[in-house]
């Protein structure tokens, strides 16, 4: 690196420019989104979505053979490693473009299978086939990206992750409204893939393209993303196989609802925690052999995306019944219930992120790998029972119940390479969460007359519930934090926290 950046100060400087970056982008992200998801909506049926998202269940699940582990091992090797960087980035461009090669050839094999098993699922397999399509675009974009988060270069992330949303925004309500139906969810998709991979290598160009290979470093490769690779195969269960149940027992329309639901309530994690995780890994690799700054980073942000998560979280399930109403029409009001139980998941999953991320980037993807056992053993039976007893909330209720289980043995594993408190982490946030939402249904109750201002009456005393017991708690905290990220964004510092004479 140039400069100070490797020291604490200059590094705590990027994180903080870095998340910020980071977070205005997913902000920008966010409304465009959210913008085009509900006018997508509107516009088409459940059961379009419940297809499409039957198709994505298969090709999830491919995505760990497809990666391997291979971006992540490349942001954690270290500079002081024998080969060069540049022989690094082209020994993961040839295996990721392997890897890919190697999918598609057994994607064309499972073809004459799909067609057996789903015979009245006549649109399974082109929509699959189509979206493979934006898959190989990632896949050669799939080394620059990454190299761009190895070297923290996030404002050119930001600025991709803009681009891509905007093209997506025009792409997929356009076919909508233009009559496509589920073809315009996958022209969507692909077209964000295509746009990402046209700018990183016409535009931004961080690494130019060469050809190199070196066995060591492939057994290197393959050594460290075999962990990966069985955690990211086990998370794909995790993730996918509620999808895959849902869509195989229930019919695409419940799928149709329990996926949007999925969609609707990972909003607040992709507008807080996603934007802060994706900055966090090539910092706790940086500082993977500094045990103090590493557990001080750890806490710091696992705190922060929970104060905020909950926050967030807990306003949607209040108003759940009413924004979705309101937003996306009387045709979507079934999915409520579940909406509701997923973003009871969403409170959690960020810093079970967090905590992945943490171990992955000390070299330990093992202990991730564990928990990821525990929650399959769990998870695939209780959704298979759970869709019988309620439907796609019991189905939600099963994607909970495991989340919380693989948190609890992740953190404890996390105990080996940080220190920190999770009571000083969960603790105040949760209580606060309590009051919040008690203070808000009270509210709610006494307003019940009209169904508009119960709503409002609602929101305005939950938030206030939560933030003013916070804030009476951890004020000191927050003006310290705002002082770090004052003087790391201004390189100067706040008069209150200079000196006095």
């Amino acid at each position: 690196m140039r400069g100070n950046q490797s020291t604490p100060e200059g590094l705590a400087a990027r994180t903080v420019k870095g998340s910020v970056y980071s977070i205005t982008a997913s902000g920008v992200t966010l409304v465009l989104g959210l913008g085009r998801s509900i006018v997508m909506a509107r516009l088409l049926a459940p059961e379009d979505f419940g297809i499409v998202a039957f198709a994505l269940v298969f090709l999830s699940l491919t995505t760990p053979l497809r990666d391997f582990g291979l971006d992540l091992a490349l942001i954690h090797r270290r500079t002081d490693e024998k080969s060069s960087l540049n022989q690094a980035l082209a020994v993961h461009f040839f295996l990721r473009c392997a890897l890919m090669g190697l999918f598609v050839l057994l994607l064309l094999a499972a073809v004459p299978i799909l067609h057996f098993l789903y015979p009245q699922r006549t649109l399974l397999v082109p929509v699959l086939l189509a979206l493979t399509v934006g898959e190989l675009a990632g896949a050669l974009s799939a080394t620059p990206i990454t190299y761009l988060r190895k070297e923290m270069r996030f404002k050119e992330l930001a600025a991709l992750q803009v681009l891509t949303s905007l093209s997506m925004t025009i792409v997929g309500p356009l076919m909508a409204w233009a009559g496509f139906g589920l073809w315009a969810i996958v022209a969507e998709r692909i077209s964000g893939v295509m746009v990402a991979t046209f700018v990183v290598w016409v535009f931004i160009r961080p690494w130019r393209l060469c050809w190199e290979f070196d066995w060591g470093m492939v057994k290197w490769y393959l050594g460290y993303g075999k962990f990966v690779f069985a955690t990211r195969s086990l998370t794909q269960v995790l993730d996918q196989f509620d999808d895959f149940w849902v869509g195989t027992a229930l019919g695409a329309q419940n799928l149709g609802f329990y996926s949007k639901a999925y969609e609707y309530a990972n909003y607040p994690r992709r507008a807080v925690s996603d934007p802060i995780v994706q900055v966090l890994f090539p910092v706790f690799a940086k500082v993977q052999n500094d045990r103090q700054r590493l557990s001080k980073a750890f806490s710091q942000i696992s705190s922060l995306v929970v104060r905020v998560g909950f926050l967030l979280a807990g306003g949607l399930v209040l108003g759940a019944p009413e924004l979705i109403t309101f937003l996306l029409g009387a045709k979507w009001t079934p999915m409520t219930p579940v909406f509701q139980l997923m973003v009871v998941y969403t409170l959690l999953s960020p810093l079970l992120s967090i905590s992945g991320n943490l171990v992955n980037a000390v070299g330990h993807p093992e202990y991730t790998a564990n928990a990821r056992v525990a929650q399959t053993i769990l998870f695939v039976p209780a959704v298979i029972l759970s869709a019988r007893w309620g439907g796609i909330n019991g189905v939600a209720l099963a994607a909970d119940v495991t989340l919380v289980l693989g948190l609890v043995l992740l953190l404890h594993q996390s105990r080996r390479v940080v220190d920190v408190s999770y009571r000083a982490v969960l603790l105040l946030p949760s209580l606060a969460l309590l009051a919040g939402a008690s203070l808000g249904w009270g509210f709610g109750a006494w307003l019940s007359g009209n169904a508009l201002v119960a709503f409002v009456g609602r929101m305005v005393g939950f938030f206030l519930g939560y933030n003013l017991l916070l804030v009476l708690f951890e004020r000191q905290q927050y003006l310290s934090q705002f002082r770090v990220i004052f003087e790391a964004l201004s390189g100067r510092q706040c008069p209150s926290s200079q000196p006095t004479s």
